[in-house]
């Protein structure tokens, strides 16, 4: 009996640190353009702006207004295919800025050196999960875009004049927001 009941005592011991660490790490983290979707009590209106794809990913200009207190918000959508589903990301109007910058400066002081001996990424990452940067892989600079934080299926490789094109496009984009 005192071994039956040592044993499962051990036994939900272990199950219980098992599934903490099991547990899934919901930090929280969604854009301003998310939350303002999830407003109870509120009826959206959400106008999708086509820009350009580069790419596989699709660039959109989300425009949401709620229609009962006129309040309005705008980002950035960005789409990519997915095995199963449709992969996307939202760059709020404020973290716009942010990007472009981090695209410049991979552009004026990454992508003119030689990658180095050592693995690097250079990495911007916005409230929602999205990332973009760049890494060295094989002595050679590679350029990504991730969609959702989780979600390895979600990122996509880019040539490195792609991603330079994707700043030209968020500084047209940014004076629509």
């Amino acid at each position: 009996m005192k071994k039956t009941l040592s044993t499962i005592v051990l036994f939900l011991a272990f199950y219980s640190v098992s599934f903490c660490q099991a547990k899934k790490v919901d930090d929280g983290a969604k854009s301003k353009t998310e939350l303002f979707t999830e407003k109870s009590g509120s009826m959206i209106k959400k106008e999708f702006i086509d820009l350009e794809k580069i790419g596989p990913v699709k660039f959109q200009i989300l425009k949401l207004t709620d229609v009962l207190t006129n309040v309005t918000t705008s980002g950035l959508r960005l789409e990519g295919p997915g095995r199963s589903s449709s992969k996307t990301a939202f760059l709020d109007a404020d973290e716009v800025d942010g990007l472009i910058k981090s695209i410049a400066y991979i552009n004026a002081s990454v992508l003119n050196t030689a990658p180095p001996a050592n693995d690097v990424e250079y990495n911007f990452r916005a409230r929602s999960g999205f990332a973009a940067g760049v890494f060295n892989y094989e002595n050679k600079w590679n350029a990504y875009l991730k969609l959702e934080r989780y979600d390895s299926d979600s990122q996509y490789s880019f040539s490195l004049e792609n991603f330079v094109k994707i700043k030209a496009l968020l500084e047209s984009a940014k004076s629509k927001l």
